[in-house]
């Protein structure tokens, strides 16, 4: 047997984007052929490059391994799935208490140790779990294929609650359900109990057949007024199942949370705004983080506003959206080894599709755009991996007495390509401010809203509705 362990990272460009370069293909090419009689060839690395664009000698690797029995072993998306392909099978495995929403083998998303026996007929996998052992097929290429594309975007978008008035009493919001399947879908919908609001409908069950579009209309009255500030979330619990044939049901669970939000309007800029880290040009910053703030700490790491705290706005013109933040932070620790959030620093997460995509985003490095400046010296303009930031984006951050201030721009255009039209007319914020104590023993995650991908996180927090206008003043 042939162990042939290779590095996907070898020219450090980050997840999705693996490589094997020219000296390590030379490396590969003579071992393989120092050992042409093995009667079985086991290569590991970390990413599956099969399934990757641009993976520079890679395809060459697959074709000096096509004529000889292997198998190939990978990680890095945390889910299984066997492929069989270039006359092997390629397995990418799932985790063992990494970072997974562990749904089931349905999605091959499970804590397992995997046990390889070698036989003359090559490897027997064996996949052990807490719930039984499964054997190699407990997630296969095509098993993946149906349910992924499900799984990864919920079939669920609801409306967001959107008002103007300081009280809420009550609205329609609407829900869609998608069925883009070739199977059944069935819906189970319930409503939690709630002390302020209540709902036309507490459950509901429905049959979507395949490939079409159910609307839903939500009715949600208020017992009295409620004053927005004052709002708690509603509570949907949505449960989805795919049938199809010959396939194993697919079932998905989501909690939704509704809340009747403040209308946010995006104004535009009434002066020219220079982006010098300065906020000369901004005034009085209109939203603050002790108003609405969201942490995320360890016990006794956050020790009120002095500690960490921050007021922001944002404003457009034809080239830009801007953004400006004020942070005070008593004690300012940066380290150029750690991690973007891993230290001090402002996160600015952009999400500018259509409101009511954009409404139900759920966070995540493939869905939005996040800004990342740390306070590493007086003056920095660097972002945090700007090789992944679109073209034009700009940013400077200053030490201050009471802590750090930011200014960042980015392109109109990039809304305008992200909301799929040149007039566009909304865009999703949320800011979160990392704060490390310490000697980095004490972290705290302040965030304006709460964080998208949380249970926390409810429809439509932090939209921003373009203005044409300056407000009027009052």
């Amino acid at each position: 047997m042939l162990f042939l362990c290779l590095n996907s990272e070898d020219n450090l460009r980050g997840a999705g984007r693996g490589t094997i370069g020219d000296t390590q293909y030379e490396y590969i090419k003579k071992v393989l052929a120092a050992n042409p009689s093995v009667k079985w060839t086991l290569l590991f690395m970390h990413q599956p490059l099969w399934i990757q664009e641009d993976t520079q000698r890679w395809q060459e690797v697959e074709a000096l391994l096509a004529n000889r029995k292997h198998t190939v072993f990978v990680g890095h998306i945390h889910r299984y799935i066997k492929f069989e392909r270039n006359n092997g099978k390629y397995f990418t495995l799932a985790t063992t208490g990494g970072g997974t929403r562990l749904r089931g083998p349905q999605l091959g998303e499970f804590d397992h140790v995997v046990w390889v026996t070698m036989t003359e007929e090559g490897p027997l996998l064996a996949n052990l779990m807490l719930e039984g052992i499964w054997d190699e097929n407990v997630s296969t290429q095509a098993m993946s294929e149906f349910a992924r594309p499900l799984a990864d975007g919920f079939p669920m978008m609801l409306d967001p609650i959107l008002i103007s008035e300081e009280d809420y009493q009550g609205s329609t919001a609407m829900v869609k359900i998608t069925n883009d399947s070739d199977g059944l879908m069935e819906v189970a919908l319930e409503f939690a109990a709630h002390p302020q609001f209540y709902t036309d409908v507490v459950r509901k069950s429905l049959s979507i057949q395949p490939n079409s579009v159910e609307m839903l209309p939500i009715k949600i009255q208020s017992f009295a007024p409620v004053r927005l500030s004052d709002a708690e979330p509603l509570v949907l619990k949505a449960q989805i199942t795919y049938k199809k044939e010959a396939f194993p049901d697919i079932q998905l669970q989501k909690m939704y949370q509704i809340r009747p939000e403040p209308r946010r309007m995006l104004y535009p800029a009434d002066k020219k705004i220079k982006v010098d880290g300065d906020l000369k040009d901004w005034g009085t910053l209109a939203y603050l983080s002790t108003e609405q703030a969201h942490l995320v700490a360890n016990p006794f790491a956050h020790q009120g506003n002095q500690d960490a705290s921050f007021r922001f706005d944002v404003r457009y013109d034809e080239e830009f959206l801007y953004f400006a933040i004020k942070v005070q932070d008593d004690e300012i620790l940066t380290d150029a080894n750690r991690w973007g959030d891993d230290q001090d620093g402002i996160t600015l997460i952009v999400n500018a599709r259509p409101e009511k995509q954009s409404a139900n985003t759920t966070g995540g490095w493939n869905e939005s755009l996040y800004l990342i400046q740390n306070p590493a010296d007086k003056m920095v303009s660097q972002f945090f991996r700007p090789g992944r930031l679109p073209e034009g984006v700009g940013g400077v951050t200053r030490r201050t007495p009471e802590g750090y201030q930011s200014e960042f721009k980015i392109p109109i255009a990039y809304l305008q390509k992200i909301y799929g039209s040149p007039d566009w007319q909304s865009v999703r914020l949320n800011v979160r401010v990392s704060d490390w104590d310490q000697q980095f023993q004490h972290e705290t995650q302040l965030y304006w809203q709460p964080d998208w991908g949380s249970p926390e996180n409810y429809i439509g927090s932090g939209l921003f509705t373009k203005a044409e206008n300056q407000p009027e003043k009052k």
